[in-house]
C-alpha cells in the first residue's frame, strides 16, 4: 500500500500524492512520521521531500530539495524526523542535516566538510544521516553511515562518540 493512512476511531482515510493537487502528499513512498505538539503531522518521504499535514485542513505543506535554492530542504531522500521543543524539526537526508525553525520556510544545512590532513574534522562524519534522537536535555543525536555524532551547544559543530 502506498501513501499515508488515517484511522480516526471509525474509519480509514488514504492520502496519495495528486499531480494535479499542490496540496496533497508530497509522495507515496514515506519513510518517517513525527506527530507535533500543535498537532500536525510531520511525513518524510523516500524521494519526495517533507509534507506536513494539517488534520484541520486535511491539507499537506511541501517541501522539496531545489540544487539551486541554498535555503531548500537538504535532500529529497527522508530517513528521519525529530522535533524540538521550540517547534523546530530537524530532518535526516540523504544530503546532510536540514533544520527548519518553527513559523520558517528556509531551511539551515548542516553537511559533512573537507577538512585539511591533521585538522579535527567538527562536521557531519557523512552526509547520509540515518537515524535521529532528541534526548530529555534537548541535544541532538545523530546517526549516519560512518558513526554517532551529538550536536554540540553552539549548533555548528559535532561531537563524535
Amino acid at each position: 500500500m502506498y501513501g499515508l493512512v488515517r484511522y480516526d476511531g471509525y474509519r480509514f482515510r488514504k492520502f496519495n500524492w495528486q499531480a494535479n493537487d499542490r496540496f496533497s502528499l508530497a509522495g507515496d513512498f514515506v519513510s518517517a512520521l513525527w506527530p507535533a505538539r500543535d498537532g500536525r503531522l510531520w511525513i518524510g518521504t523516500n524521494s519526495s521531500g517533507l509534507s506536513v499535514f494539517d488534520p484541520a485542513t486535511e491539507r499537506f505543506e511541501n517541501f522539496q530539495h531545489d540544487p539551486n535554492v541554498a535555503s531548500s530542504l537538504g535532500g529529497g531522500r527522508i530517513s528521519a524526523l525529530a522535533g524540538d521543543a521550540q517547534g523546530g524539526m530537524w530532518i535526516a537526508t540523504d544530503q546532510g542535516l536540514s533544520f527548519l525553525p518553527r513559523g520558517a520556510k528556509s531551511f539551515r544545512q548542516l553537511r559533512q566538510e573537507a577538512t585539511a590532513s591533521g585538522s579535527a574534522n567538527r562536521s557531519l562524519l557523512s552526509d547520509k544521516v540515518r537515524s535521529l534522537l532528541l534526548d530529555k536535555r534537548g541535544r541532538l543525536w545523530v546517526g549516519s553511515s560512518n558513526g554517532l555524532q551529538r550536536l554540540a551547544s553552539d549548533g555548528k559543530q559535532f561531537e563524535t562518540l
